[in-house]
């Protein structure tokens, strides 16, 4: 169940973004400033799950989507404040899949790393598992 979930939000935010992004996932390498300009890289954060009752037994399942958004030191912040509102504005209280994304919220890392200043927008998400 967790596997199919991981992959379908990994489907879902490649197809709404498209071809036009440099998309890394969980366990790939990192990419090189000298390669690219920017690139988001997607991580998902399963939570702890409980027991509730929804006309019979079930468990809800809550999770954290974390896209880091990452532009080449030195360009500013404005490129990549706007691809974190692309990336806010796919996910903003979508439902895939019967995963229930919520409201979006962005943070940034003051002081870029190796050649890389990041946002993140992270998504709290839920599921729900009816047995």
């Amino acid at each position: 169940m967790f596997a199919a979930k991981q992959t379908a939000i990994e489907t879902f935010f490649k197809n709404a973004l498209g071809d036009d992004h440099q998309l890394v996932f969980e366990n790939m390498p990192g990419v090189s400033p000298e390669l690219f300009d920017e690139y988001l890289r997607l991580t998902v954060q399963f939570g702890d799950s409980y027991r509730m009752q929804i006309g019979g037994q079930g468990y809800r399942h809550p999770g954290l989507v974390m896209v880091q958004v990452m532009t080449k030191e030195g360009v500013g912040v404005s490129r990549a404040m706007a691809l974190a509102d692309e990336v806010k504005d796919l996910f903003l209280e979508a439902i895939h899949e019967g995963i229930n994304f919520q409201v979006p919220y962005v943070t940034k890392q003051p002081v870029a790393e190796e050649g890389w200043f990041q946002v993140q927008v992270s998504v709290p998400f839920y599921f729900d598992e009816v047995i």
